[in-house]
Parts: C-alpha cells; structure tokens; sequence
C-alpha cells in the first residue's frame, strides 16, 4: 500500500501474521504505526477487502439480490433526524467497469441532501471508512 491511500484509523491486514487486522495509528514516510504498538512497512500491509459478511457484521442488512445485485443498507433510527442511510451494492459481473457502488445520504425533517455520497468501485475497508469519513457519519467498523 502506499501512504497517499491511508488515513489515521484505518484496518489493514498484516500480510505476515495469519491474517490477523490492525489498525493505523500513525503514518510515516517509512511505513506506518499500528494500534498493537508495532511498526510496519508499506509492504507489511495491505488492504483488507469489503465483504458482504463485514457488513453484516456491523449492521448491514440484505434488503435485495438476484443473478446480478447483492444490495446490503444500513440505516439509523427512523425517528433520529437526521437519519443516516449507506447503500452498498455488489454486482456479479462488471457493469461499466464497476463491481461495487456505494450510497450514502441523510435524511431530517426537510428531505434528502445533507452528506449525499455516490462512489463506484468500492472494493476495501479502508476505502468504506474514507467514504464515511468524508460525510462526517460516525460509524465504526468492527471486524
């Protein structure tokens, strides 16, 4: 991985380690620090890729699926205003290059527009936890 795809925060797959997640807790330009106190080079790392079981492990429900889309949403509460929706859809074959979209939006009291996302080709954690970022929704992900 290279350190202009990473942010502070960020699970990442230790390649020598069994498999085993971290998490960024510095980035340097020799490498990056993680969350087990331990130093890794660009190289020890790499990204880990968004599954529709991550999803649902961290609230993701299935709402539709056929030969061609998996749909999984995540939404707050509907009384909470405003109200948070993430869409993530996988696709079974490339539509236009793409395999992946993911929508993300608010909802309050007076209609969408508020934090209105749209991102093809969301393939990794890293990138899922970037997006939410970037909308300022305070979601966690749990691996």
């Amino acid at each position: 991985m290279k350190a202009n795809e990473l942010m502070i925060g960020d699970w990442v797959l230790l390649k020598d380690c069994d498999g085993a997640y971290d998490i960024i807790t510095g980035i340097t330009e020799r490498g990056v620090l993680l969350d087990s106190n331990s130093d890794g080079s660009f190289e020890d790392i790499e990204p880990i890729p968004l599954t529709k079981e991550i999803l649902e492990k961290n609230g993701f429900r299935k709402q539709k699926w056929n030969d061609l889309v998996t749909e999984f949403v995540f939404a707050t509460d509907l009384e909470q205003s405003p109200q948070t929706v993430i869409q993530f859809t996988f696709y079974s074959r490339e539509i236009e290059g793409v395999k992946s979209l993911l929508k993300m939006w608010t909802k309050s009291k007076f209609g969408h527009g508020q934090n209105d996302v749209h991102l093809c080709g969301v393939y990794y954690v890293h990138e899922l936890q970037h997006a939410l970022r970037l909308c300022g929704i305070d979601k966690k992900i749990v691996l």
